[in-house]
């Protein structure tokens, strides 16, 4: 069940034979670890040591995975079919976030270290292009094909356009941004807040503008969202309380809060449940979505940080 580190390609094999489906896949910041929770039964499947330290995942297609790291120069390509991860593009150090285009197979990435981002299509497995940014880009949403980046060290958004790849528009937002959705055409951004007053709210912006719309009353630091367009709610998860905040769409307002593992960072939903990880807890939180009630917390390796569920 161990990963094999294959030295002559950099690869390393896992046995992808005792994945199970559904399960979530979770990456570490504190371990060099992959986790795998099995869904139907809520444990762990297996958790195997690898040479990295991940931070965030996506689904492309055919049951393949790309990931980064903020401590490697490489993305990284998991192929749950046959139980490989192996760098297939160099980029650079302090990577961050990523956002992939189905129907391009282009995907961007977040360079925290020179401020940009990497267009990287995945047929050549190459950069094809870099955009300037602001300051330590984090993470992306998208809106009629434009591309959205938030900023975490200069405070703003750089919205790159889906035709062209050039910046077309920035504009502020909260100080020490984190977390952003764009949701029925509202642009909700969370964060620290300056130093000395910390932050209890989530933002809304007109993602076309820039315009202050909205300011939603939560817990301590949003950080982190998430929902589905059709959802009469969004549900929030901040991590200076640890806890996950269930708001009305309709209403404006916080419905219901659960307590989750202690600094909580990221979060995942499904449609019956919603699975946050706990980054100095060491554990991932099964929530009923609907009863909004904890059903188990599951014990992981130090620090999981990003989620993605697999079905096939």
């Amino acid at each position: 069940m161990s990963f094999i580190l294959l030295i002559s390609c950099q690869k390393q094999a896992f046995d992808a034979s005792k994945l199970q489906e559904p399960y979530l896949m979770v990456s570490h910041l504190k371990s060099s670890a992959l986790t795998f929770i099995d869904l139907d039964k809520n444990e762990i499947m297996f958790s195997k040591d690898i040479r990295y330290q991940l931070t965030d995942l996506v689904s492309i297609k055919n049951g393949k995975v790309v990931a980064t790291s903020r401590s490697e120069k490489h993305i990284f390509l998991i192929d749950l079919n046959i139980g490989t991860i192996e760098p297939i593009v160099k980029v650079n150090s302090g990577l961050t976030g990523i956002h992939y285009d189905y129907l391009s197979n282009l995907l961007f990435v977040a360079d925290s270290t020179d401020n940009q981002i990497h267009i990287i299509d995945l047929h050549q497995n190459a950069i094809v292009n870099s955009v300037a940014t602001g300051k330590f880009p984090t993470s992306f949403e998208s809106l009629d094909q434009d591309i959205y980046v938030l900023n975490g060290e200069s405070n703003d958004i750089t919205v790159i356009g889906g035709d062209t790849y050039e910046e077309i528009q920035t504009f502020s937002v909260i100080e020490r941004p984190a977390g952003m959705i764009i949701d029925n055409d509202i642009l909700w951004v969370g964060g620290h807040g300056p130093y000395g007053k910390l932050n209890r709210e989530i933002i809304g912006y007109d993602p076309h503008t820039g315009q202050q719309l909205k300011k939603i009353e939560v817990g301590l630091m949003p950080v982190a969202f998430w929902t589905v367009p059709s959802s009469r709610y969004l549900y929030v998860l901040c991590h200076g309380d640890h806890a996950l905040y269930k708001v009305d769409k309709k209403t404006n307002e916080v419905t219901d809060v659960v307590a989750v593992g202690e600094n909580p960072n990221f979060i995942w939903g499904n449609q019956g449940q919603i699975f946050v990880s706990s980054l100095d807890g060491n554990k991932v939180s099964i929530i009923d979505k609907e009863r909004f009630q904890l059903i188990t917390e599951v014990d992981v390796p130090a620090g999981p940080y990003s989620i993605i569920e697999e079905v096939f």
